[in-house]
């Protein structure tokens, strides 16, 4: 839970500086390869996404009674399902 929330709040603070990152590709980009700054937004948009939701699939590890992480060992799974149950 605690890694996603950390997870969430990082993607904040990144959509925060989006506007800067907008300005700059869309100033520098601009008439590139024939194509406007808005078409260049998109693209850098789609990048950061894909790259978003890849290191999201791989770190979030869902929760203790369905875990999926390729990080925690299975002795680490039994033992945040012992502290859940515990509750």
């Amino acid at each position: 839970m605690v890694r996603r929330s950390a997870f969430y709040n990082f993607g904040q603070y990144i959509g925060l500086s989006s506007g800067g990152i907008q300005s700059a590709v869309f100033t520098s980009l601009d008439g590139v390869n024939g194509m406007s700054g808005w078409r260049w937004n998109f693209i850098i948009d789609e990048i950061i996404s894909v790259v978003a939701g890849i290191i999201g699939f791989y770190s979030l590890s869902g929760d203790p009674h369905n875990c999926y992480s390729i990080f925690l060992t299975d002795d680490e799974i039994r033992l945040a399902r012992k502290r859940v149950s515990e509750k």
